[in-house]
């Protein structure tokens, strides 16, 4: 027990107390406490008491009593960071709309900007807040990458509010004060950069019932409920060059050369431009110059800027933090280490299938595609290229760039996109599909060492060289297969029997691109590898002799070629017998040599019997058959017998549409030769109308520049001068010799039969002196006449920017009336495909939709879209018109749509503007909105083939063809 205290003086019996004269004694205040450093206080007390080994005390001022209703602001409190005024370019769509969304009225209003780590989120935030909020009171800044961080920021918030409380409450208590003031207040603004997700806000956003968040974020996703979505892009070309130029010119003497390049490879990522720009500016080079470092020396550049550079800011580097989150599903960095080696647009999801189960794969795309390290979509994915290099860029130090997982990455992305490439004639039902894939297979030969080649990279090349030869595409061809051959040759030997079929591809393929010596080496080597390794009676070693002749053909040794395929016959005849295919094959050959060397006797007794041949053993509509019936014809027409061979023609065409289609590229073939019969036949007309269907088709399916339009304008140009209609043949010479100095050189065979051409019809015209110019090879290509032959409008180039899915068709025009008469007969079928006209009154251009203003964008009326004959079933093209249909994308994919007519759901207006259109409920019939009726029932259109409604084509739309 404590002893017992006494208010005054020691405890005294009441007997001895003294007691003052006239004065009543002093009361004796008792009381008792126990317990170790126990205090008792009895009365006033106007001081402290502490008591305890460790007593702490908590004085709170008295302000820390004041309702938060009662605390008011007496001046501007912010604390934004400072901007960089260089460091900000463009984005005005962006700004406008956080401009509207905070002028709305309304109670607590958040706003998300998501996107790509590096993309400029935080910059945007800062700039709309420093320019844009000087309405709000406090505007407050708060990194928010965890909750921890969340609390911290709003308790320094407390402190800016009431300095007088920064010592006197813990971070949580004045959290929980920001929190309640904030609640009692309005016009204020907070920024909460860098928040992980909406879970790590939920809880802060739900004690406010009004006031104002912009919120960055990388997660793109979970969002909802919570804020509306603001999608923050990469740079437009401009403005990554602005961007650049600006940080750059920080440099007293500096050079801005490459700027265009560097930005370009950069993708528009204002992170790497600025370390970029940095480090030019710093190091005193030129953009260019960094271009160079940066191919040859990634790793280091990507983790490399100036001194002012923060480790943690360079491109190597900004995307760790998300990677680390993503730990707990590995699948979600192998796949994007996977997605590195592909070209950064249009991934087929069908390149995960097999790397773990189904719903794993989702899971893990979706993991990615929520914090914008790539975007996915129904038909595919998207990587940001600097994402990429830096992925597939191998790092020691990096848990993520581990080298053994980049190669195993590597490894699998060759062996899935091998898997996924169709075999030989298999290809073609997917043609359009097939262009993606072999744009994947571009960007792995452009990533890859062949140092570092692999069996796998051999077949994969190796089979995409081949598809490209098909689609005579022969300059890409030739490099995939040179880069198979050399690494088979490597690996699997010189004689390997898998490379013969290789060897002789890259023959064909620079056979054609006109590289006839190369050509000849590579079909000599073949047939050496045949003879030493298969015997000379060999089928393959007996190819490879076919092979060789052809060559000799179109070098002009005629003598020499008809030798060998008489060899060759003999051989086939003797090792196969006369009714093997290859032996019909050789016969085939043979015949066409003869009527090339003008043996015309001959060539019609050899085609002939290889013609019953082909019928007895294919039957009368196989391809093999048509192309012996091909043959003949063309002797028949050498020979003078233009009927039968306009008979063979028209069969062979009528075959080639009903089996193929009519846009096949045998089929364009079938026609063209058919024209020619005509012409010989002195049908013109009728020979003119075949060439121009030929040559649209041509552009819209192949492209400008692909070698089958070259030659189906060459036919056109000859049509239209057989028809002596010389002002339409002449400018298609000249546009045509141009295409082929552009594309192939002088010295191509192409180049040499159009400048020929050119300069014979330019003679015949009575334009000697132009006929020179072109034989001499000056002057300039020509011009392309505008429709209804008024004004002249002058083809210029085509551009596809380097992995960019836009093209652009270029041409020059005196004025914008010849421009505007040119566009309006120049429909655009496609998307992304754009023709422009300049002139000195300023850029028209055409695009799948509108004829448009090119420097303001503004549109000046639809492009007219000519009716086919017929409807055409299509799983992505208007069955009317042929113009892609592009599809309502449903948010979120596979949403229903409402059963009550396309009109409600949608404006035909809307649709109109966007290229969008409906589907036949019954037969799938697509129609653009161009070619839509009008309403019959209601507000429902209905199909003009089978009278089912139509509604929007959606993406998820995968129902059954009719």
């Amino acid at each position: 027990m404590a002893p017992l205290f006494r208010r005054r003086g020691k405890p005294t019996p009441q007997s001895e107390a003294p007691v003052a004269p006239n004065r009543q004694p002093e009361a004796a205040v008792w009381m008792s406490v126990s317990g170790d450093s126990a205090v008792g206080v009895a009365g006033d007390n106007n001081g402290y008491i502490f008591t305890g080994d460790h007593a702490s005390p908590t004085i709170l001022p008295r302000e820390a009593l004041l309702p938060v209703t009662e605390v008011e602001l007496t001046g501007r409190l912010t604390n934004l960071p400072r901007l960089r005024a260089q460091a900000f370019v463009g984005r005005t769509s962006e700004l406008t709309d956080l401009d509207a969304a905070f002028d709305a009225p309304g109670g607590v209003l958040v706003r998300a900007v998501h996107g790509l780590g590096g993309v400029g989120k935080t910059a945007l935030s800062a700039h709309w807040a420093a320019t844009r909020g000087a309405s709000f009171n406090p505007l407050w800044w708060i990194t928010a990458d965890s909750p921890a961080s969340i609390e911290r920021g709003l308790a320094e918030l407390a402190r800016g509010l009431q300095p007088g409380l920064a010592e006197a409450l813990s971070s949580p208590s004045l959290r929980d004060r920001a929190v309640r003031w904030l609640a009692a207040h309005r016009d204020w603004l907070i920024v909460l950069d860098n928040v992980d997700g909406p879970r790590d806000i939920g809880s802060l956003l739900a004690e406010l019932p009004h006031g104002r968040f912009l919120i960055t974020s990388r997660r793109a996703y979970g969002w909802q409920g919570l804020a509306e979505t603001v999608r923050l892009g990469v740079l437009t070309p401009d403005e990554s060059v602005e961007l650049l130029t600006r940080i750059v010119a920080r440099a007293e003497r500096h050079d801005v050369d490459g700027a265009d390049a560097l930005c370009s490879e950069l993708g528009g990522l204002p992170l790497a431009i600025e370390q970029a720009g940095a480090f030019i500016a710093q190091a005193g080079i030129t953009p260019r110059d960094y271009l160079g470092l940066l191919a040859e020396y990634p790793a280091e550049m990507y983790r490399t800027g100036s001194e002012e550079t923060e480790l943690s800011r360079t491109v190597a580097r900004v995307w760790h933090i998300t990677l680390e989150r993503l730990a707990g599903t590995p699948l979600a960095g192998e796949i994007l280490r996977i997605l590195a080696w592909y070209a950064p647009y249009n991934i087929p999801r069908s390149l995960l299938d097999g790397l773990a189960p189904a719903p794993e794969i989702a899971a893990a795309v979706g993991r990615l595609a929520a914090y914008s390290m790539i975007s996915a979509y129904p038909a595919g994915l998207d990587v940001h290229r600097v994402v990429q290099a830096v992925t597939r860029t191998a790092d020691p130090d990096d848990p993520f760039r581990q080298p053994d997982d980049i190669d195993r990455a590597r490894e699998t992305a060759l062996a899935q996109l091998s898997a996924a490439l169709p075999e030989g004639d298999n290809a073609e039902p997917a043609r359009r599909d097939l262009r993606d894939l072999i744009r994947h297979a571009d960007a792995l030969e452009e990533h890859t060492s062949p140092e570092t080649d692999t069996e796998a990279a051999v077949r994969l090349f190796d089979k995409a060289g081949k598809l490209l030869l098909e689609q005579r595409d022969f300059a890409r061809s030739a490099v995939h297969l040179d880069r198979a051959l050399r690494a088979g040759t490597r690996l699997l030997g010189p004689d390997d029997t898998f490379l013969l079929a290789t060897r002789d591809a890259l023959g064909h393929a620079h056979q054609e691109a006109g590289n006839l010596r190369k050509a000849v080496q590579l079909f000599a080597w073949n047939h050496e590898v045949c003879l030493r390794v298969l015997g000379s009676r060999h089928r393959d070693t007996l190819h490879s002799l076919d092979s060789l002749a052809r060559v000799h053909l179109q070098v002009g040794d005629v003598e020499r070629a008809s030798q060998i395929l008489t060899e060759s016959l003999a051989m086939r005849a003797e090792a196969l017998g006369h009714g093997d295919p290859d032996t019909m094959a050789a016969l085939n050959n043979l015949g066409d040599t003869c009527r090339l060397a003008g043996d015309h006797q001959r060539a019609l007794q050899l085609l002939q019997r290889a013609l019953r041949d082909s019928i007895r053993l294919y039957g009368a509509d196989h391809p093999n058959t048509r192309k012996v019936r091909n043959n003949l014809a063309y002797a028949d027409l050498a020979g003078g017998n233009v009927d039968r061979a306009l008979r063979l023609f028209r069969l062979n065409l009528q075959q080639a549409e009903g089996d193929l289609g009519e846009e096949h590229p045998a089929t364009l073939i079938a026609r063209r030769s058919l024209a020619t019969a005509l012409q010989v036949a002195g049908e013109t007309d009728q020979a003119v109308a075949l060439n121009e269907r030929n040559l649209t088709d041509s552009v819209r399916i192949s492209g400008e520049g692909h070698p089958d339009t070259l030659r189906h304008r060459s036919s056109l140009a000859a049509a239209y001068a057989a028809a002596g209609r010389s002002d339409q043949a002449l400018p298609l010479f000249e546009r045509l010799l141009h295409d082929c100095l552009r594309l192939y050189g002088g010295n191509h065979p192409m180049t040499a039969r159009a400048r020929a051409d050119a300069a014979f019809a330019f003679e015949r015209a009575g334009d000697g002196e132009r006929a020179a110019e072109i034989r001499a090879g000056s002057g300039q290509a020509g011009q392309v006449a505008a429709a209804g032959g008024e004004a002249a409008v002058e083809f210029v180039r085509t551009e596809q920017p380097e992995e960019s899915p836009y093209t652009y068709h270029l041409h020059r025009g005196p004025d914008r009336a010849s421009a505007l008469t040119f566009l309006r007969a120049t429909p655009v079928r496609e998307e992304f495909v754009y023709v422009i006209v300049e002139t000195p009154e300023g850029n028209l251009g055409r695009d799948l939709i509108f004829i448009f203003d090119e420097a303001t964008g503004q549109p000046l009326e639809y492009g007219p879209r000519p009716a086919l004959p017929a409807p055409v079933l299509s799983t992505t093209r208007c069955g009317w018109c042929e113009s892609v249909v592009v599809p309502l994308e449903l948010d979120p994919p596979g949403q229903e749509l409402a059963s009550s007519g396309a009109e409600i759901l949608i404006a035909r207006d809307a649709m109109l503007g966007t290229g969008m259109g409906y589907r036949c409920s019954g037969c799938s019939l697509l129609t653009c909105a161009f070619c839509a009726p009008e309403p019959d029932r209601g507000d429902t259109r209905c199909c003009r083939v089978c009278g089912d409604p139509l509604t929007p084509h959606t993406a998820d739309d995968s129902g059954p063809m009719s």
